[in-house]
């Protein structure tokens, strides 16, 4: 079932659980916070969840055909005391309490993430591992079958409930929930994070207390740490390109690579040239944005 902007909005479903454990790199609980209050169009999807969601239905019939189970879809589930928990599962088992989860792997996750196991084993992901189990906390089921396709590759996990994994996504939902009801932001991760929160400043002035005042100092001082690392490095650089001179390639007593050194080639679009030979075009392809830009001053000891 595809769902609505609305339907997203109106409670947690099994993707957003991830994020909101901080599971996602791409996407953090403040994420998932301002999409539940509109405040954020939310994931649109990408080539990648196109092409999934597209094979969906060809790794539900590997799966039928594998195993011999009749699938059938469901419509939105909700926890039955809790109905802002959801599931969208995308397939039944017909005749049992077993749910699957069609999922395309990239080749590149499936070869070097080293985060799926052999079939038959629970050695998956831990973003999927919370997904599924999210959709046992809602169903009361006590197993998923993730159907995995990986390229030409095609594996069955079977992932068993777990009762403390339950637990403690119950807990969490239970506390975002709150901070969507009383629009009170989830603990920021990132600076993302805070520019998504506060992308907007009012031109007004707060005093900072003896805690903040003393994380300024932290900043200055962590920053001089790290000016101080980078003329280091800039120096090591220099001794090893003396020694390397026109040499492409630094090599060790084993015949091993140790640095490179050598010419790269990028293009770049020429803006000043486009406005001097396009001026009647070049406004066109002008595009404003703002960006809320953090700034240290230097306070006088």
């Amino acid at each position: 079932m595809k769902q609505t902007p609305k339907l997203r909005r109106s409670g947690i479903g099994g993707s957003d659980m991830p994020a909101i454990l901080g599971l996602i790199q791409s996407r953090s609980a403040v994420d998932v916070y301002l999409e539940k209050l509109g405040r954020a169009p939310g994931f649109a999807g990408n080539e990648r969840t196109e092409l999934g969601n597209l094979l969906e239905p060809v790794i539900a019939r590997i799966y039928s055909k594998r195993t011999g189970h009749k699938l059938e879809k469901m419509e939105t589930l909700r926890h039955p005391e809790h109905s802002f928990i959801m599931a969208n599962i995308d397939r039944r088992i017909k005749g049992q309490d077993k749910g699957v989860e069609c999922k395309l792997v990239g080749a590149e996750m499936f070869l070097y993430s080293g985060k799926w196991g052999d079939e038959g084993t629970d050695e998956i992901p831990m973003e999927y591992m919370i997904q599924a189990q999210h959709y046992m906390l809602v169903t009361g089921w006590a197993e998923f079958d993730v159907a995995a396709l990986f390229g030409t590759e095609f594996r069955v996990f079977t992932i068993k409930r777990d009762e403390d994994i339950i637990r403690h996504i119950l807990q969490s939902a239970l506390a975002f929930w709150i901070c969507v009801q009383t629009q009170t932001p989830p603990a920021a991760v990132s600076v993302d994070d805070m520019r998504s929160l506060y992308p907007a400043s009012n031109g007004l002035s707060v005093v900072a207390d003896d805690e903040t005042r003393e994380l300024v100092q932290r900043l200055h001082s962590t920053v001089a740490e790290i000016d101080l690392r980078k003329e280091i490095k800039e120096l090591l650089e220099i001794q090893i390109q003396d020694k390397m001179r026109e040499a492409t390639i630094l090599r060790g007593p084993e015949g091993e690579e140790l640095c490179i050194w050598k010419e790269q080639t990028s293009e770049r679009f020429d803006i000043a040239r486009h406005a001097k030979e396009h001026p009647e075009t070049h406004a066109e392809y002008m595009k404003e944005t703002k960006t809320r830009v953090f700034r240290r001053k230097k306070v006088k000891q």
